[in-house]
């Protein structure tokens, strides 16, 4: 009997503090997002009208292909890594004003263009190997685009810039 009596009073001091550990894992705030991904697409022809590239941004639930909300889509005649350069910097700069995830679909065009000073837009590091990945991926289906090589590769997220009003901080 006292084994039995011993048995249920470790089983009844064990229950509390497991959902005690339990309770606190599922209040732990999640960690915010170390990188942010996007797909790069390569394309024949750029559906969106002229240019070498174009940002496509989709809004949750607008999409159910394996890509991502963000989509980079590069013509394969002016894919390179200046390009590609030129589309991420936009792209990170559009969600430092709209936050990582688009509430609405929208499509950008990317325009290559000089720097503040007038130079050329500095070309990323690591651009190029993946112009070179994404030339020798396998097709895979991404929404609007049909059956198109394509890669994934992860920015850092951007803290989305509180909207300033007129005459307030100015």
């Amino acid at each position: 009997m006292s084994r039995l009596a011993s048995l249920l009073l470790l089983t009844t001091l064990a229950v509390p503090v497991s959902t005690a550990r339990l309770a606190a894992q599922q209040n732990a705030s999640p960690a915010a997002p170390t990188r942010v991904a996007v797909t790069v697409a390569l394309v024949d022809d750029l559906p969106y009208g002229g240019g070498a590239s174009a940002i496509v941004r989709r809004a949750e639930g607008a999409f159910t292909d394996d890509s991502r909300h963000d989509v980079i889509v590069l013509g394969s005649r002016g894919a390179s890594a200046r390009e590609l350069s030129s589309a991420v910097m936009d792209l990170l700069a559009i969600r430092g004003q709209q936050g990582d995830t688009a509430s609405a679909n929208a499509v950008m065009r990317v325009r290559p263009r000089a720097g503040s000073q007038g130079e050329a837009r500095r070309v990323l590091p690591w651009a190029q190997r993946v112009v070179n990945d994404v030339r020798r991926a396998e097709p895979r289906l991404i929404e609007g685009l049909g059956e198109v090589r394509a890669v994934d590769i992860w920015l850092p997220p951007q803290q989305r810039k509180a909207p300033q009003l007129p005459g307030v901080g100015n």
